[in-house]
């Protein structure tokens, strides 16, 4: 069990790492466009999406099963 809520707890900070991260780079540079940012954008959505998914699924076995 201890696994599981350290794999939910490192991808729950992981997430809002990346969400700030987000945030930030939008403030500092809102216009900054190139064919580069278009690749690092689709990869950085997968990643929050994949991590949404993971997070879902450990906190909900650690709810399950405390």
């Amino acid at each position: 069990m201890f696994f599981s809520l350290a794999v939910a707890i490192g991808a729950t900070i992981l997430w809002i790492n990346q969400w700030l991260a987000d945030f930030i780079n939008a403030k500092v540079n809102p216009y900054t466009v190139s064919p580069e940012d278009k690749e690092k954008d689709n990869f950085k959505a997968k990643l929050k999406l994949w991590l949404v998914v993971i997070m879902a699924l450990f906190w909900a076995a650690i709810i399950r099963f405390y």
